[in-house]
C-alpha cells in the first residue's frame, strides 16, 4: 500500500512545493522552516533510489551549478585558510543550502506549471506575513514607532530589509507571472505587499520598488485600474518618505559619512584589508569573525578592526578572500549579467533586485539570504524562463 502511493507520487513538484515551504514558512518559524528543506532532501533522495526523478546531468547544467555554488565554494576556502577553522564552520553550515539546494533545481526537468505553483505558494505566505506586519504596525500605532527605523524590528515579522525584498519578489511575482487570475484580488494582494514593503523602511527595498514600478510604467504594462492603484501607492511612499523625519534623516545619511553605518562600515572593511598582511588571499572568515561585534557599537580604527558585519557581501567577500576573491567575484558578476540577458523579464528583474540587494547586505551571513540566494538563483537559469523555449 505503501509502495502503491510512493509510485503515484510525483515527486518533482513535491521538491518544488516544499523549498517554496522552505523559503515562505520562514517568516513564522525558521525551525519548521528547515524541517520542510530537510524533507525536501529526503524526498529528491527518495525519488532517485525508487527512479521516479530522472537527473539531466549536461554539461551546460553541471556549468550552471559550479557557478552558482563559488559563494560556497568561497566561504569553503576561506574556512580553511582561517586559523580560527572552528568559528568558520559555523559559516559553512549556514551555507550550506547553496550546496544542496541547487543541486535538486538544476538537474531535474521542471515543468513551468510546477515552478508557478511554488511561486504561488510564496506569494500566499508572503501576503499573510504582511497582513501579519500591517496588524503589528496597527498595534503600535500610539507608541510613535511605525516608520521608525530603529524601531522596526516591533513590526516586521522578519529582519526589516529582508521582508521588504521577500515582498518585493512577491509582488513581482503577481505582476509577471500572472499567478491571480482575478482583478480585485490582484489588487488587493499588491497594495498588501506595497504597505508591507513601506513598513520596512528599507532604503534599498524603496529604492528598488520606486525603479521597477517607473520601468513598468514606461513601458505601459499596467492597464488602467491596475496603475491607478500602482500611482496612489507610490504617491503614499513618496510622500511618507518626505514627511517623516526618521525615513527622510536616513536617505540624507546614506551620503553623509559622519551618519552613514554602512560608510563606515564599508571603510572599516578596506582599513582591515589594506593592513593585512595577505592580501591576496585576504583574512579567513573565522578569523575575521573570531570575535563578531555588534555594529551599533562600531568604533573607528587606522586599521580596520575585525569582527564587524560589512553589510555587503561584495565586500564581505573580498575581506575574507581577498584580491583573489575580488577577481572571482567580477568574473561572477559579469558572467551572471551576460547570461541573464538570454532569460525573459521576470527572471532579469528578480536576478537584478538580488544582485543590488547583495551589494549593502551580507546576505549569506543570515539564513534569509541563503534561502533568498539558493531556491531563487538556480531557478531564473533554467529553461523555463528562457526569452526564446525550445
Amino acid at each position: 500500500m505503501k509502495i502503491g502511493f510512493l509510485n503515484r507520487l510525483n515527486f518533482k513538484s513535491l521538491i518544488m512545493q516544499l523549498l517554496f515551504l522552505y523559503i515562505g514558512v520562514v517568516y513564522f518559524s525558521i525551525a519548521i522552516s528547515n524541517i520542510f528543506l530537510g524533507i525536501a532532501i529526503f524526498v529528491f533522495l527518495t525519488g532517485l533510489l525508487m527512479k521516479k526523478i530522472q537527473l539531466d546531468l549536461y554539461k551546460h547544467n553541471w556549468y550552471l551549478y559550479f557557478f552558482i555554488i563559488i559563494p560556497f565554494l568561497l566561504t569553503l576556502f576561506s574556512t580553511l585558510y582561517s586559523e580560527n577553522t572552528s568559528k568558520g564552520l559555523r559559516y559553512i553550515w549556514l551555507r550550506l543550502p547553496i550546496l544542496a539546494i541547487p543541486f535538486m533545481l538544476l538537474f531535474i526537468n521542471l515543468k513551468s506549471i510546477t515552478i508557478k505553483t511554488g511561486f504561488k505558494i510564496f506569494v500566499i505566505l508572503t501576503v499573510i506575513a504582511s497582513l501579519k506586519t500591517i496588524y503589528n504596525a496597527i498595534i503600535y500605532i500610539n507608541e510613535d514607532i511605525v516608520f521608525v527605523p530603529d524601531f522596526t524590528f516591533f513590526i516586521t515579522i522578519i529582519q526589516h530589509p529582508y521582508f521588504g525584498i521577500f515582498s518585493l519578489i512577491a509582488l513581482v511575482s503577481i505582476i509577471e507571472l500572472n499567478i491571480v487570475k482575478n482583478k480585485i484580488l490582484k489588487i488587493a494582494f499588491i497594495v498588501l505587499l506595497v504597505i508591507g514593503i513601506a513598513l520596512s523602511t528599507s532604503r534599498i527595498v524603496y529604492f528598488l520598488l520606486f525603479t521597477i514600478l517607473f520601468y513598468y510604467i514606461s513601458i505601459g504594462l499596467f492597464k488602467k485600474k491596475l496603475i491607478l492603484a500602482i500611482v496612489v501607492l507610490s504617491v503614499f511612499s513618496i510622500y511618507l518618505i518626505v514627511t517623516n523625519k526618521a525615513i527622510a534623516s536616513k536617505f540624507q545619511s546614506s551620503v553623509q559619512y559622519e551618519n552613514s553605518p554602512r560608510l563606515k562600515l564599508w571603510n572599516n572593511a578596506y582599513k582591515v584589508l589594506n593592513s593585512s598582511d595577505n592580501k591576496l588571499l585576504g583574512i579567513g572568515i573565522g578569523d575575521y569573525y573570531k570575535e563578531k561585534k555588534d555594529p551599533y557599537y562600531f568604533k573607528e580604527d587606522d586599521k580596520g578592526i575585525y569582527g564587524y558585519n560589512p553589510h555587503s557581501q561584495l565586500i564581505e567577500f573580498i575581506v575574507t578572500n581577498g584580491i583573489l576573491g575580488l577577481v572571482i567575484l567580477i568574473i561572477y558578476i559579469i558572467f551572471g549579467l551576460k547570461y541573464i540577458k538570454k532569460q525573459n523579464r521576470f527572471a532579469i528583474i528578480v536576478f537584478v533586485i538580488i544582485l543590488v540587494f547583495s551589494m549593502t547586505e551580507s546576505i549569506f551571513s543570515r539564513q534569509y539570504g541563503v534561502q533568498l540566494y539558493s531556491v531563487f538563483i538556480p531557478l531564473l537559469f533554467k529553461e523555463n524562463f528562457k526569452k526564446i523555449r525550445k
